[in-house]
C-alpha cells in the first residue's frame, strides 16, 4: 500500500457512503430529503430497450432482459439491480437508484455477462455505484454515480467500455483492477478522493478525454499496472495530476496535469514509461518528477514552466532519455 498526501490510496476507505432519497419521492431511513443532481444528457441515444413493466423493477430486482425505467428506485438497503443476462440493456431515462449506504452494496451490477448496456442512470448511496465483474464487451454509457465510495469499478473483465460518463463527490471515481483492453474515454470526475485508480494486473487499457478536476489525492493513480495508454486527459485542482507507483510500459501522451497542489507528473519506482507531449505547468512542486528508481524512462517533448520547486527534477533516477523538452527549471537532469 502506497501514500500520498497523508492517506492511504488503495484500499480506499471513508467518505460519501450518506443515504440518500430519491427526487420527489421518500426519505431515507434517517428521515432527511436528500437533493439529487440535475440529470446528464442523454449522449447514447438510440434506445433499444423495451418499455419494461417497471412497477416489477425495485431494490435487488435480476434483469435478465431490456429494461426501460420509469421512475426512481430506493433508498436499498442492499443491491440495486442485477443484471445477470448477456445483450441486456438497461435505460434508466435519467432516473436515479438510490442506496442507504449499506457496506458492500452495489447499484448496478453487471456479473459474469457480456454485450450488456447500462445508459442514463444516476445512481448514488451505494459502496459502489455501477460495477462490472468478469465481464466482456459491455458499454456503461453517459450515466452519473454520487455519493459512492467507489463511482465505476471493472474487476476481472476484458474489452469494455465506459464513456460519457461522470462521478461526483466519490472516494474513487473510476477503478479498474485485474482489468484487460477497456476502452475510458470522454469521462468526468468532480470532487473526491481520487479521479481514476489502476490496480494489479490491468494492462492494455486505453483512458482517453477524461477531465479530473478537485480531488484530493491523484487525478491518475497508477498502483502497479502495466502496459497503459493514458492520451488527451486533463487533471486540474487536484493533489496530484498523475501519480505512478512501481509502474511500468505505460504511455502517458498529451495529457495536461496543471494547477494541482503538489506535482504534474510524477514517477516513484516507475521504469519504462513513456512520457511524450505532456504539459505540467503552474503546480505546487513539480511539473514532473521522478523520484527513487525510476529509470530508464522516454521523456519526450513535454513542457513544465512556472511549477513551485522545480519544473523538471529526477532524483535517484539517472539513466532516463530527454529529447525535446522545454522545461523552465531543472535539477538533476
Amino acid at each position: 500500500m502506497r501514500w500520498i498526501l497523508g492517506a492511504a490510496i488503495l484500499p480506499w476507505v471513508g467518505g460519501c457512503r450518506e443515504a440518500a432519497t430519491v427526487g420527489g419521492g421518500w426519505p431515507a431511513s434517517d428521515g432527511i430529503d436528500y437533493a439529487l443532481p440535475d440529470r446528464p444528457p442523454d449522449t447514447d441515444a438510440d434506445t433499444d430497450a423495451d418499455d419494461a413493466d417497471t412497477e416489477l423493477v425495485g431494490c435487488d430486482t435480476v434483469l435478465t432482459g431490456d429494461t426501460l425505467l420509469t421512475r426512481d428506485i430506493g433508498p436499498c438497503f442492499g443491491d440495486g439491480l442485477n443484471v445477470a443476462a448477456d445483450d441486456v440493456t438497461l435505460d434508466c431515462e435519467g432516473h436515479a437508484l438510490i442506496g442507504a449506504g449499506i457496506a458492500g452494496s452495489v447499484g448496478v451490477r453487471i456479473a459474469g455477462a457480456a454485450g450488456v448496456t447500462v445508459r442514463n442512470c444516476r445512481v448514488g448511496g451505494f459502496d459502489d455505484a455501477f460495477r462490472v465483474e468478469s465481464g466482456f464487451g459491455n458499454r456503461l454509457a453517459s450515466n452519473e454515480a454520487f455519493d459512492a465510495l467507489r463511482g465505476y469499478v471493472v474487476e476481472g473483465s476484458t474489452a469494455n467500455t465506459l464513456v460519457g460518463s461522470r462521478a461526483t463527490g466519490c472516494d474513487v471515481g473510476f477503478a479498474l483492477t485485474d482489468a484487460t483492453v477497456n476502452q475510458v474515454e470522454g469521462n468526468t470526475v468532480d470532487g473526491g478522493r481520487a479521479g481514476f485508480v489502476l490496480g494489479g494486473a490491468t494492462d492494455g487499457n486505453t483512458l482517453a478525454t477524461n477531465t479530473v478536476t478537485g480531488v484530493e489525492e491523484a487525478g491518475f493513480h497508477v498502483d502497479g499496472a502495466p502496459g497503459n495508454q493514458f492520451t488527451g486527459n486533463v487533471v486540474t485542482a487536484s493533489g496530484y495530476g498523475f501519480f505512478l507507483d512501481e509502474a511500468t510500459e505505460n504511455v502517458l501522451e498529451a495529457n495536461v496535469a496543471s494547477g494541482n497542489r503538489v506535482t504534474g507528473l510524477h514517477l516513484l519506482q516507475s521504469a519504462r514509461n513513456v512520457l511524450r507531449l505532456n504539459d505540467a505547468d503552474d503546480n505546487g512542486t513539480h511539473g514532473v518528477c521522478f523520484f527513487g528508481f525510476s529509470a530508464p524512462n522516454l521523456v519526450e517533448e513535454n513542457a513544465a514552466c512556472g511549477n513551485g520547486t522545480f519544473d523538471a527534477e529526477q532524483f535517484a533516477s539517472d539513466g532516463s532519455v530527454y529529447v525535446g523538452n522545454d522545461f523552465c527549471t531543472t535539477h538533476g537532469i
